[in-house]
């Protein structure tokens, strides 16, 4: 089954008069606005950037050290 992610393009092609009142009149910008989602219960940020190339920078010394030991070992 074949799925379309809806686009501007595909609302377009799919109701061409209101792509076209919109074209002809611009978008809406007054009015009421969407009102603001709830975010009470929202889980705290995590800031794991630093941890992550903390992680990372250890996997590359690591490796480095057991690429130069299996160099070690076979010049030998």
């Amino acid at each position: 089954m074949w799925l379309s992610i809806s686009t501007a393009a595909d609302a377009a092609l799919s109701n061409p008069l209101k792509a076209m009142w919109v074209a002809l009149r611009g978008v809406r910008t007054t009015g009421p606005m969407a009102p603001e989602i709830n975010l009470d219960n929202q889980r705290p940020a995590q800031y794991i950037f630093s941890a992550e190339v903390q992680k990372r920078l250890s996997d590359i010394r690591r490796d480095e050290a057991l690429a130069a030991q299996q160099k070690a070992s076979t010049a030998a």
